[in-house]
This record gives structure tokens, sequence and C-alpha cells, in this order.
């Protein structure tokens, strides 16, 4: 596909590498925000058509801002800081994207390509806000974590979180930042700041070579690794250091942590686990304002000799009860973008049946009468597995693949296949959960678990589940259940 891709190429050697990123920055900006272009980027039909009708999508900026880090000129060129530049650059990357489907795709690859496009692009959608940098704070603050955050970054949770959203601040107003930063309002020291600046920061001959390495003229160009995911602050003088993407700053210190803290092995397992699981233990007790739900924690069951851990949490009230079990784990990458990696793809989705199946595994033991404090009462049960990562957007997607899996599963634990008739599982994100239990404890479990484990729903995201038919309440009852819990500082700028 090499001869789809020269255009590109050749076309952004012309140009100058700090002009199109720039030029990447205020797209960015005016999509996500709505920040008025500036003059040279204004087209006069986004005055009065949705930028998303002409085609331009954060996802695709996301990737031109890859190449121009790879082929443009840190140097005398032609600028890209116009609207033509930009949308000839953009079109060229729906050339080669659509010319190697065309190409390259094999038979079967369309349910894998539509779980990848979900992963592409959906997390644009959502956005970052409060109750995700929240979470992540709350987590990476956690008794078990926090050490290993010192260790590993030089600092506190709070002082990392202190100088990322004030950075992130900035850079939502401006592209640049004038270094070394002044802190004049708050403990967080100047050396922290640096810390955390040498990071995060790659130069601009640092980010090519990156960029380089994880280059293929393939059906995965488009997902192929951009090294503003690992550094997205990028020096640019000795003074100077520039943000193209600022949200994906405010990943990179938030669900990005996991990356780095899994590195460290067995330190990591289980503590991330652990941490994880009383941060949704923490959702579920907030959420209960009203006291309608019996919470209770994980605990061991069985005979002395061969104890078994209990499903992880376990929420009742009057009319139903949840069987909730936490996994922190990641989606590898690679199964989530590389179409030429099967194996990668069947591993994590065996993964993925595991997890349902350890949960029926428990929840076979509880219905039996094995659990010490929670016995089966006359009302339904449903077993819900909360995930840190989108498990669910990469894994029912695939509908005939996890099922096939899940069986086997199923058979290798000597489980009655009946409990998935019985008590149908529903998979959601951490994000989801938080806004489901508020939900559930206004309306009642069985209210709204009844109706999404029914036909085509069993099938949707929560959170098409929730706008469908649970609109009204979710506006009424959802919250962000904490708040920031740490003070940003001011920088100069």
């Amino acid at each position: 596909m090499y001869d789809l891709y020269k255009p590109l190429r050749n076309f952004l050697r012309k140009h100058e590498m700090l002009s199109g990123l720039k030029a990447v920055y205020h797209y960015l900006q005016f999509l996500q925000f709505d920040v008025p272009l500036p003059r040279e980027l204004q087209h006069p039909e986004l005055s009065w058509r949705p930028p998303y009708e002409l085609g331009f999508f954060e996802w695709e900026l996301q990737t031109l801002a890859r190449e121009v880090l790879l082929n443009c000129t840190n140097g005398v060129g032609e600028s890209l800081l116009s609207w033509k530049a930009i949308a000839a650059a953009n079109n060229k990357i729906k050339h080669i994207e659509n010319g190697t489907w065309v190409r390259l795709a094999k038979e079967g690859d369309i349910s894998f390509e539509i779980a990848r496009i979900a992963n592409r692009q959906f997390h644009w959608q959502l956005g970052m806000n409060q109750p995700t940098i929240s979470r992540y704070f709350r987590i990476a603050n956690h008794d078990l974590i926090k050490p290993m955050v010192i260790d590993e970054f030089g600092m506190t949770p709070e002082e990392m979180f202190q100088i990322g959203i004030s950075l992130s601040g900035h850079f939502l107003n401006q592209a640049v930042l004038n270094t070394p930063i002044r802190n004049e309002i708050n403990g967080v020291s100047p050396e922290r700041c640096a810390t955390f600046l040498e990071r995060f920061c790659r130069t601009l001959a640092e980010h090519r070579s990156l960029a380089r390495l994880a280059q293929t003229y393939d059906i995965n160009w488009a997902y192929n690794f951009n090294p503003l995911e690992e550094f997205p602050l990028i020096k640019i003088s000795a003074s100077q250091i520039l943000c193209p993407i600022p949200t994906m700053l405010l990943r990179r210190f938030c669900d990005g942590l996991y990356f780095d803290l899994v590195r460290r092995g067995n330190e990591f397992h289980p503590t991330f686990g652990l941490a994880y699981e009383d941060y949704v233990g923490d959702v579920s007790s907030a959420a209960n304002s009203g006291c309608t739900f019996q919470i209770m924690k994980a605990e061991k069951y069985g005979p002395r000799t061969a104890r078994k851990d209990t499903v992880d949490w376990v929420l009742a009230d009057d009319s139903a009860t949840l069987f909730i079990e936490c996994k922190a784990s990641r989606v590898r990458v690679a199964a989530k973008v590389d179409l030429l990696a099967r194996g990668s793809i069947d591993a994590e989705l065996r993964k993925l049946a595991g997890f349902i199946a350890q949960t029926y595994a428990t929840l076979s033991d509880a219905l039996h009468g094995q659990y010490e404090t929670w016995k089966p009462a006359a009302t339904p049960v449903y077993p819900l597995i909360v995930t840190l990562d989108n498990w669910q957007r990469f894994g029912l997607i695939i509908t005939d693949a996890i099922s096939e899996h899940v069986m086997a599963a199923f058979e290798n634990k000597g489980l009655d296949k009946d409990l998935l008739v019985k008590h149908p599982y529903t998979l959601c994100t951490i994000e989801e959960f938080e806004q489901a239990i508020q939900i559930m404890a206004a309306v009642g479990i069985n209210k709204f678990m009844s109706k999404k484990v029914i036909g085509e729903q069993a099938r949707w995201e929560l959170v098409t589940f929730i706008t469908r038919f649970f609109d009204t309440e979710a506006i009424e009852y959802i919250k962000p259940l904490f708040g920031l819990e740490f003070a940003a500082f001011g920088g100069n700028g």
C-alpha cells in the first residue's frame, strides 16, 4: 500500500512541522470546545454546517499529527496553517484508509473492524470530564498504589494531578508553554514541575524517531502507535513546550498511569486490582445515600482447607441482587487495533470469557447456599462485570466469537450453561456503572436490570440502554459522586 501513502508523505514533506502541529491544535479545540478558529483556518461553511459534515474528525487529526511529526520539515517549508492545506492532508488520510481496506481486508475482518473503529473513535466522543479525572486520582491515591506512584514518578498523586490539571488548563487556552514553570500558589515545587515535564515530554526529533519505529504500511496504518499517546508534550525550543492535543495530556496522567505501573510486574499485581475493587465499593456507597442497598464486600467461604473468594461486591435491595465482579485488566492494544494478529484478539476474548466464567462459578456456589453472609432469596440475581477498560465494546460487538469462548470456559469449569439463561450477565465500564448505580438506587435494581438483560438490549452498552429507557431518571439522579480532591495551581503562560 506504499503507493497509497506516498502522496501524503510527499505533500507533507513540503510543509513546516510546527505550523502543522498548531493547525491540529486549533482544529481540535474547535471540534471539542467550540473555540473560534484563527482566520487562516476558517472556512465559510463552518459557520453553518457541522464540522463532521465537512469530514473533520478528531481521530483523523490525531493521525495527521503523527504524520506531521514523521514527514514535515523541521525548518523552512510551506505553512500548514491554512484550511486548504489541512483539508488536502485530511483527504489524503481518508484516501489511504479507504484504499487499504479495499485492497487488504480479508473475509471475516468486518466484525473486528467495527470493534477497532469503536475503540478509535468513541473515547473522543465521550471526552475527559471531572468524574473521569476524579476516578483515576482516587485509584492512584489508594494506599496500595500511592507508594508505587511516588517511586515511579518522583512525586505524590496529589502533586501529579495538580500539575497535570493546571498544565491542561493552560493548554486549553494556549498551545505553547514557556518554561521553567513558576508556581506561586501552592506547595508543588518547581523541581516537581520539571520532573513532570521531563516524564511526559520529548523533542521533535525524538517524537519523529518513535513514530518511525512504529510505522507500518498495511491495513493497520491508521492505528499505528502515535508517540503523542505516551509523550503528549513536545519540546520545541530550550524554553518552550508545545501540546498539540491537550486531551491526550489529560488521558496520559489519568488512565495512562496503568501502563506505567503495570511494567512493575509482581509489585503491580494484584494491588491495582484491589485498589480498583475498593473504588467500585466507594462508588456503590456514595450512590447509596438513601440506604436502599445492602452492600457486602468480598469475603472467604467454604471449608478451611479450601477457602474461596466470593464475588467482589454483592448489592441487594428488596427487588433483586447484583453480583459485581471488578476487573481492572486492560485490553491489549494489539487486540484493539491489529487486524493482522488474530491470535492476540482471540487471546483477549478468552480472557474476557474467563472473567465471565469466574463470576458464574462463585454465583453457582452462592445459589447453592455456600456463601456465609448472603443467602439466595426469591428475588432475581444479576451478574455484573464492571471493567476499568471497555471490554464490552471490544467483546460483544464480536458476538459469535465471545459466545463461543464463554461456552468453552463454562465447559472447562464444569459450569451449568443454564445459568446464562437464568441469570444473564451484563458487562459494563466503570463510567457506566457510576451512572447506572445511581439510577438503580432511585428506581430499584430489578426495574433497571430486568429490562437490560432481555432482547437486543442485552447486547447494548449500558450508556445506550440508559439513554433509551432511563433518560429522565438520568437527568434527575446522575451527578458526580466525588469532587476533585486536590487543588490545582497557577503557573506562567
